[in-house]
């Protein structure tokens, strides 16, 4: 019972509360004492962090329901546009954006275009996406 009522819909609050105050704590941190920061093991998200919210989002999107879709959309973007290699998208990220297109009755072209854009920045010749 604990297990399913932590992974319900309404665990997605606390979840996203949580992961803003780690995000918070590792600014303050680095801004209050840049050298020792480093030095630290930091208390902020990476990417497990964020493919356990956006499991949740895929998890509990479904018909109609676009807005877990769209923050899922979003946290993807940005992480994408993050430079720590350990907060970039890797393949449980987008399958949980591919899971939430799906609960979401998305169409196909959409799904096509992420697959497509997946590709084209995957390495070439025996490297693939991590």
């Amino acid at each position: 019972a604990i297990g399913r009522q932590s992974n319900g819909p309404e665990s997605i609050p606390r979840v996203e509360a949580l992961i803003k105050k780690m995000t918070d704590f590792a600014q303050a941190r680095t801004r209050a004492a840049p050298n020792i920061a480093k030095k630290l093991s930091p208390a902020e998200p990476n990417t497990i962090t964020y493919n356990a919210l956006l499991a949740l989002y895929a998890r509990h999107c479904h018909g109609n329901n676009i807005t877990l879709r769209d923050k899922a959309e979003s946290l993807i973007e940005n992480m994408e546009c993050m430079k720590e290699p350990d907060k970039q998208p890797d393949r449980y990220s987008y399958t949980s954006l591919v899971i939430a297109y799906g609960k979401c009755e998305e169409s196909l072209d959409k799904v096509m275009t992420l697959l497509d854009k997946l590709q084209n920045r995957a390495p070439k010749k025996g490297k693939e996406l991590e």
